[in-house]
C-alpha cells in the first residue's frame, strides 16, 4: 500500500509499505513488480503510480525547501531593513537626505 510517511521536518512523503508496517520503501514496490502473483494487467498500473509518486514527491521536496529558503530570505531581510532603521534613527533628520 502507498502510505504517508512524515518526517522530522513536518514534511509528508508517499512510501510504499506493507499492512502490517512490517516493511517500506522502494523495494517493497519492486518486488510486487517482480511477484508472479502480480496480475499481469497491473503491472503498468503499479508503474505509473511509482513513477506519479516519485514525481509527488520530488515536487513535495522542492516546495519544502523553497518555503524554507524564502522564510530565511525573509529573515535576512528583516535583519537589514532593522539595521538600516536603526542608522537612520541616529542620523539628524537634516543630515539624513545629504
Amino acid at each position: 500500500e502507498l502510505a504517508q510517511q512524515t518526517t522530522g521536518a513536518g514534511t509528508a512523503f508517499l512510501r510504499w509499505r506493507k499492512h502490517d508496517r512490517s516493511a517500506m520503501g522502494v523495494a517493497l514496490w519492486q518486488e510486487l513488480m517482480a511477484s508472479t502473483s502480480t496480475p499481469v494487467n497491473l503491472l503498468a498500473d503499479l508503474h505509473a503510480i511509482e513513477l506519479q509518486r516519485i514525481t509527488l514527491n520530488m515536487q513535495i521536496s522542492l516546495l519544502h525547501t523553497l518555503g524554507r529558503l524564502a522564510q530565511e530570505c525573509a529573515s535576512k531581510a528583516t535583519e537589514a531593513e532593522d539595521a538600516y532603521l536603526r542608522r537612520l534613527k541616529s542620523i539628524p533628520p537634516a543630515l539624513r537626505d545629504q
